[in-house]
């Protein structure tokens, strides 16, 4: 496991087909990374649709609908500098 650092737009309330996934997006160079913020959800309330910087790593998810898929695994939350 390797741990990654990633900045971009928190967005919650995202859809995803047969409702498999986290419904959090972290939208960065116009690509979204599903990610799973369960370990510092109350940090991410507080900072969705907000530009942050989130550090954690990637994991494979095999949902039903979609399949095997990359998710960011958040395990420190930060308003992004400059923000």
């Amino acid at each position: 496991m390797t741990t990654v650092t990633v900045t971009g737009f928190l967005v919650d309330g995202m859809n995803y087909p047969g409702g498999d996934g986290t419904g959090w997006e972290l939208q960065a160079d116009d690509l979204g990374n599903e990610v799973d913020v369960e370990q510092v959800m109350a940090q991410a309330s507080k900072l969705k649709h907000r530009v942050v910087t989130i550090t954690g790593y990637y994991t494979t998810r095999g949902y039903i609908e979609r399949g095997p898929t990359e998710v960011l695994i958040a395990e420190q939350i930060r308003l992004a500098s400059g923000q």
